[in-house]
């Protein structure tokens, strides 16, 4: 069935309309104002349950057996190259049981290197489950491959009956070096644990000594608790492991020039704290 119109162009069936407008885009029911090539606009409710404003079905009507792995997808072409186009991602509901009368699903999502297929990444199971570099998760979030993390994260074991926790956090500053001992202080919840101290050399280090320093840190502002290397060179990084317990709420970190002064340099600084969260009454 072809239709054609000119202008702006209208269908009506029972009680809805579409409306195919003359620079191509395409609105459902009671759109005026067009921003995007379709434009589908229902009513809302007080309801709890999500509303069906688009279906993607996949019918096996002539019973071939739907295999484990397929279902509907959206699919992404991203421009390459004059009028060409590559399918650059996916959006996919898969049946992942391989029984032909069960329907559970996961929904995984697609991408791809240029000039090639896209392969799966990141994958929600039929029982909820988050895998990202795996297409069978067994766990709540289970990844494969390095992992990292910025702010809070705790880790904690309900299972277990309790609601006690172990939580990591960052601290994260940058100062700039200065005269012959630069000292900041960085704010840390009372009674956690240092657990490791992250140093970068953001600008050189440039001092009328031998251009190399030496950081302290400190609890309160008395007690050295680890002192790093020495170093000079921009991008220069040195990470040291900790293990003591802050009672005071800061730790100080004091830069110190083996001789003369500091005249250029600026060093970022990450902090990491563990706190232990007690445990409930079984």
């Amino acid at each position: 069935m072809a239709y054609r119109g000119y202008g702006n162009s209208r269908l009506v069936a029972g009680g809805g309309s579409v409306v195919v407008n003359s620079d191509g885009t395409i609105s459902v029911t009671g759109v005026t104002t067009f921003t995007s090539l379709i434009h589908r606009k229902i009513t809302a409710t007080t309801g709890s349950d999500p509303l069906e404003v688009l279906r993607l079905e996949v019918s096996d009507d002539d019973n071939v057996n739907l295999g484990a792995g397929e279902g509907p997808s959206i699919n992404f072409y991203v421009a390459e190259d004059s009028a060409l186009s590559q399918l650059s991602a996916q959006v996919a509901a898969v049946r992942e049981a391989t029984a032909d009368a069960t329907a559970s699903a996961g929904l995984v999502f697609l991408t791809a290197l240029d000039d090639a297929a896209p392969t799966e990444k990141v994958r929600i199971s039929r029982d909820g489950n988050v895998g990202i570099g795996v297409t069978t998760p067994s766990d709540k979030l289970e990844v494969v491959g390095d992992s990292s993390f910025s702010g809070s994260t705790s880790v904690k074991n309900v299972a277990e009956g309790n609601t006690g926790a172990v939580t990591q956090k960052t601290f994260r500053d940058s100062v700039t070096l200065t005269g012959a001992t630069t000292d900041t202080s960085i704010a840390i919840p009372s009674g956690e644990r240092l657990v490791a101290v992250a140093l970068n050399v953001d600008t050189a280090v440039i001092n009328s000594g031998d251009n190399t320093w030496a950081a302290a840190f400190i609890t309160g502002s008395t007690t050295t608790v680890a002192s790093a290397g020495t170093a000079a060179a921009q991008n220069t990084k040195i990470n040291i492991l900790l293990g003591d317990e802050l009672t005071t709420g800061t730790t100080e970190v004091r830069f110190t020039p083996p001789s003369g002064t500091f005249s250029a340099g600026v060093i970022e600084i990450v902090v990491w704290t563990e706190a232990l969260t007690a445990l409930a009454n079984a």
